[in-house]
C-alpha cells in the first residue's frame, strides 16, 4: 500500500497552499452578498414580451406567434382552465400551420410548446365576435408567468430552472398559498376579517366581485349599498361597496370598489364565480406558479386602484361602470341620479369606440359627463343587439 507523506516540505507547502485558498474562497464569500432568492437566472427565461396596447383594454395582451407565423393575438385568462376562442377569433388562430387533435386545434408558439385551444360553440353573438383567443391554465401550468405592469412586460420562465421561495422576509413582497382547481387558480382574501375565497382572474376588468351572501357573511348588509342601475322601470341587483377592508391575510389592501351580486361574475364565454381582478392585481409585480399553487406579489404601484383600468374617481362622478369587452366597451352597471344616467345609458349597453371616436376608456366617459350622443348597442327584447341613439330622440311627428 502506498502511502502519502505529507511531512515533507513539498507536501506541507501544497497543504498550506490548498488551505489559504480555502480561507481566499472563504472571505470572498462572505463579502458577496447572496443573491435574492427571486433572482432570475438567464437561462430560466423561455421569453420576455411586450404587452400590447388594446383600445384602452387593462388585459395582458400578447402575440405567441412562433417565429414566421402568422400573429397569435392571445389574452391571458387566468380564469378559465383552458384555451378558448369564439368564431372569430378561431378563424384567425386556424391558419395553414395549425393542426387538429382531436376536438383542438393547435399552433406552434414562440414558448416552443403549441397551444391547443378549442372552439366556444356559443351561440353568443359577443363571445363569436370576441377577436382574441383566451389562453387558460391548462398553458400557462408548464411555465412560471411574470407579470410587470409597470414596464408592461410579461415573463415566461422554465419551472425546473426557477422556483418561487416558500417563504420571503423582503419588505414589500408577499408569498400566497393558492388553491389551484381545474387549472384556476383561487385565494382566500378577507372582508371585514371575514374569509371569502375568489379566483385570481386575469380576464375580469373589475377590481373584485363578490356574492351578497358573503358579503353578509362579513357583517355587512347589501342593502346599505349604492346600486349600479339607471333610472325608471330597469333595475339591477349589482351594488358596488366602496371599502378599505379587504385585505389578503395580514397584507391591507387599498380602499376600492368591490362589485357585489346575487349572481356570479360573468362574460359572454360564461360564468366564472366571484373573483380579484385585473385592476387589484396590476398594483404588483406578479410571478404565478399553478404547478406549485404559488403566487408572488411585489407592491410597485401605490395609487389609487383604477376600475377597468381607468380612474374609478371619474368612474364615480361620471355614474358609468365600463369595462372592456373585445375591441368595444361594455355598460357594467349605471349609478341613478347620474350623467350616465340623464343620458340614458343602461347596463348591457355596447360602446363601439370607433364609432363615437373616444378610442379609449377615460375619453368615453368624458363625453358621458358633458352629455355627448352616443350610438350604443342593446339588446332588444328578441336579445338581438339594434343600434340605439342616447340620449333617445323620439321619432318626428307624421305629417
Amino acid at each position: 500500500m502506498t502511502r502519502i507523506h505529507t511531512d515533507r516540505p513539498g507536501a506541507r507547502s501544497a497543504s498550506a497552499s490548498l488551505l489559504c485558498a480555502t480561507l481566499v474562497l472563504f472571505a470572498l464569500e462572505a463579502a458577496i452578498e447572496p443573491p435574492s432568492a427571486n433572482t432570475l437566472p438567464k437561462d430560466a427565461v423561455i421569453a420576455d414580451l411586450p404587452m400590447l396596447a388594446v383600445g384602452g383594454s387593462p388585459l395582458v395582451h400578447l402575440d405567441l406567434a412562433a417565429a414566421g407565423e402568422p400573429p397569435l393575438h392571445v389574452v391571458l385568462d387566468t380564469g378559465f382552465g383552458i384555451s378558448v376562442a369564439g368564431n372569430r377569433a378561431m378563424k384567425a388562430f386556424a391558419t395553414k400551420q395549425s393542426w387538429q387533435d382531436e376536438k383542438r386545434t393547435l399552433r406552434n408558439t414562440l414558448l416552443g410548446r403549441p397551444l391547443a385551444v378549442l372552439p366556444t360553440n356559443t351561440v353568443s353573438p359577443q363571445a363569436n365576435s370576441y377577436p382574441f383567443v383566451r389562453v387558460g391554465g391548462a398553458f400557462l401550468q408548464h411555465f412560471v408567468v411574470e407579470l410587470d405592469f409597470v414596464e408592461r412586460r410579461v415573463l415566461f420562465l422554465n419551472p425546473d430552472k426557477f422556483r418561487l421561495p416558500e417563504t420571503t422576509d423582503t419588505e414589500g413582497e408577499i408569498i400566497v398559498r393558492l388553491i389551484v382547481g381545474n387549472n384556476r387558480p383561487h385565494l382566500s382574501i378577507q372582508v371585514n376579517e371575514r374569509p371569502v375565497r375568489v379566483a385570481l382572474d386575469t380576464s375580469a376588468a373589475v377590481p373584485a366581485w363578490i356574492p351578497t351572501r358573503e358579503l353578509m357573511k362579513a357583517a355587512i348588509s347589501p342593502k346599505t349599498l349604492p346600486v349600479l342601475r339607471p333610472r325608471g322601470e330597469h333595475s339591477s341587483n349589482l351594488r358596488v361597496f366602496e371599502t378599505d377592508k379587504v385585505q389578503l391575510p395580514g397584507v391591507p389592501i387599498d380602499a376600492f370598489p368591490v362589485l357585489v351580486a346575487q349572481d356570479q361574475h360573468s362574460d359572454a364565454f360564461g360564468a366564472n364565480g366571484h373573483v380579484m381582478g385585473i385592476d387589484w392585481l396590476s398594483q404588483y409585480r406578479v410571478r404565478l406558479d399553478l404547478t406549485r399553487s404559488q403566487l408572488w406579489l411585489r407592491r410597485e404601484q401605490n395609487g389609487p386602484v383604477r376600475f377597468a383600468g381607468g380612474s374609478y374617481t371619474t368612474t364615480r362622478k361620471v355614474g358609468a361602470f365600463i369595462g372592456p369587452f373585445g375591441t368595444w366597451f361594455e355598460v357594467i352597471g349605471i349609478l341613478p341620479e347620474s350623467p350616465a344616467a340623464a343620458l340614458g345609458l343602461l347596463p348591457g349597453d355596447r360602446i363601439d369606440p370607433e364609432v363615437v371616436d373616444t378610442p379609449t376608456q377615460r375619453d368615453l366617459l368624458d363625453a358621458i359627463k358633458q352629455g355627448v350622443p352616443l350610438l350604443v348597442e342593446r339588446r332588444n327584447q328578441e336579445g338581438v343587439f339594434e343600434q340605439i341613439l342616447v340620449p333617445h330622440s323620439a321619432p318626428p311627428a307624421s305629417e
